[in-house]
């Protein structure tokens, strides 16, 4: 857990008011979360606190790209990802569950931000992956298996109307119309 380190922000004798952080996500953070979704990437995240007496009020921008295939042409890709989450972290005792609100308790010297920023990552990954990548001066698109997907809706045919269960129910309705 020393690659976590750089995410705890001290709370004992952080003025009330508002602070700036500023973090660089790689590899090495996905690798310290069990099962994550996201393997490769590298995000930039900026974190705006604002501290009151009894309150923390986190601001996180992500901004990154995740090393992933595109879903549509399987060719390795950097899916733009981008987010920004407002959390509210108080003093005390876990009073309600709310996926805006986390509690600390009393005395708490260092709040450790890397879940957060792991879950707001996470959450900001779509869940398609894909995007227009035609604008880049080269495409990471597979276009010979994009047009082979393109051909294949064209040479699919109609069901044939004695094989297609639909048509069975439509006589049923023809029926039942012609009995009116």
């Amino acid at each position: 857990m020393e690659a976590l380190r750089s995410f705890l922000i001290p709370l004992r004798g952080l003025s009330d008011g508002h602070h700036r952080y500023e973090f660089r996500v790689s590899d090495s953070f996905f690798d310290q979360f069990e099962g994550a979704p996201v393997h490769a990437g590298e995000f930039d995240v900026v974190l705006d606190l604002d501290k009151r007496s009894r309150l923390l009020e986190l601001d996180f921008n992500i901004e990154g790209k995740e090393f992933t295939s595109c879903d549509r042409c399987l060719n390795p890709i950097a899916l733009p990802v981008s987010g920004t989450y407002k959390l509210y972290v108080k003093y005390g005792e876990d009073q309600e569950e709310d996926a805006d609100v986390a509690f600390i308790p009393e005395g708490t010297d260092e709040l450790d931000v890397s879940r957060f920023i792991y879950e707001f990552i996470a959450l900001s990954i779509p869940m398609v992956k894909v995007y227009d990548c035609q604008d880049e001066e080269e495409p990471p698109c597979n276009f010979e298996v994009l047009e082979k997907l393109e051909g294949q809706d064209e040479e699919t045919e109609a069901p044939d109307d004695e094989n297609n269960p639909w048509s069975e129910l439509k006589k049923l309705t023809d029926l039942s119309k012609d009995k009116k």
